[in-house]
């Protein structure tokens, strides 16, 4: 009995130093690919190459460098050159803002070249006078409208061209009403008579 128990004891220890001399071999291969890789990164490519460029084939690792074309563009805004990224078409996010900006005054300038056109243009028509006539209420939904800095709610007041101006409607102010906006953009360039 206790000679086959020696006899177990002595086929688990060969078993198990064999176990962990394969793990120990493994883990060299592992190492030594892994130096392998390192050294032919250094001694073929000079500068960063992205991981994606190194492609496993079969047993072999080699590196692969991607290559994307530099291009240069003149900005929208100031003409100047430079290294396009990622589609953009401004040199800086400054430039892009009075891009931005000169679009948005040439918008206002197109709508007030055309109200000046249609007939009489009234320079002293403004939302807080218009407020003030019309004593805060909605002339589309009769809600009464509260006047402050945020003029992108829904129920913020703005002035309405009850004739638009597109369809030949004045900057008058027989012909200006106060609306909220949520009224102004569903009425949009409709007239009600």
């Amino acid at each position: 009995m206790n000679l086959e128990l020696a006899e177990r004891e002595i086929i688990y220890q060969y078993l198990r130093q064999n176990s962990l001399n394969s793990l120990l071999g493994e883990e060299n291969d592992l190492k030594k690919k892994i130096t392998k890789v390192k050294k032919q990164i250094q001694d073929h490519h000079e500068g960063v190459i992205s991981a994606k460029a190194y492609i496993k084939n079969k047993d072999k690792l080699t590196a692969k460098p991607t290559y994307k074309a530099i291009t240069f563009l003149p900005c929208e805004y100031c003409g100047r050159a430079f290294e396009q990224h990622y589609g953009r078409r401004f040199c800086s996010e400054k430039c892009r803002k009075k891009q931005y900006n000169l679009r948005k005054r040439r918008k206002i300038n197109a709508r007030t070249k055309q109200a000046k056109k249609n007939g009489n243009y009234d320079k002293s028509i403004t939302l807080a006078k218009l407020y003030k006539r019309d004593h805060g209420v909605c002339y589309i939904c009769d809600k009464h409208l509260i006047l402050n800095d945020n003029y992108n709610r829904l129920d913020a007041p703005t002035i309405e061209h009850v004739v638009p101006i597109c369809k030949g409607g004045t900057h008058t102010w027989n012909n200006v009403r106060l609306a909220c906006r949520a009224c102004n953009i569903a009425k949009g360039t409709k007239s009600f008579k």
